[in-house]
């Protein structure tokens, strides 16, 4: 198993508060999203959704309503895409 190196952007107010609920879907064949989990914090939630695509590869995003995507994970599992 080849464990994978991701990076971490800066901590935006959002990280640093652990208020936040965020939604991890992962996005299917057919292009819908399906609702995985509710993730208290950002960092958790990162780290959820990562232990997640090693478990069943694919595309993932974090969701916070209100503000929408606020992360992604791409297929391949090593780049995370921050949206702002």
């Amino acid at each position: 198993m080849r464990l994978l190196a991701l990076e971490w952007h800066s901590a935006t107010r959002k990280e640093a508060t652990m208020d936040y609920k965020f939604d991890i879907f992962k996005k299917l064949s057919d292009g819908n999203p399906c609702w995985i989990t509710a993730i208290q914090g950002l960092v958790e939630a990162k780290n959820r959704m990562a232990r997640l695509a090693l478990i069943s590869p694919g595309e993932y995003f974090i969701y916070l309503q209100g503000d929408g995507i606020v992360a992604e994970l791409s297929p391949n599992h090593q780049q995370w895409a921050e949206v702002t």
